[in-house]
């Protein structure tokens, strides 16, 4: 699954979200978060702490969160891609340039034929080039 933060990153996660740091949660990464998933579908989170934030939290690595979501949308797979190339074009790091560049990366999204390329490819930042379901249809 890819955890979308439309006004912060993304990050591909095995499991639930089941933590969060104070600064992750205090600068908005929650406020507007989705999932997209291999199946194509685009779920809302809302986020809310386990327990109110305490001045000891900023200390801590990991505050317990969790994660309720909301309707899914089906075939999101263009709308999951419009955001990631978004944060790509936003952010002012080095992170995209590790392994091919902004602008391949982005085509590499684009081109993701299932979610679970597109998947492969946010996990690997494009290091694996491309999927290879496509590389199996062309």
């Amino acid at each position: 699954m890819i955890a979308i933060s439309p006004e912060d990153s993304f990050l591909v996660i095995d499991e639930p979200i089941v933590h969060c740091s104070a600064m992750g949660w205090r600068n908005g990464y929650f406020d507007d978060l989705v999932l997209f998933d291999s199946a194509g579908l685009l779920w809302p989170a809302h986020a809310s702490l386990r327990n109110p934030l305490s001045f000891f939290d900023r200390f801590r690595r990991a505050i317990p969160v969790d994660l309720d979501f909301g309707e899914p949308k089906t075939g999101a797979q263009a709308e999951a891609v419009t955001m990631l190339v978004t944060l790509i074009d936003e952010d002012d790091s080095d992170l995209y340039d590790q392994f091919v560049s902004r602008s391949e990366l982005k085509d590499l999204f684009r081109r993701a034929p299932k979610p679970a390329d597109l998947i492969a490819v946010a996990r690997t930042l494009g290091a694996d080039g491309v999927p290879s379901s496509e590389a199996e249809t062309s």
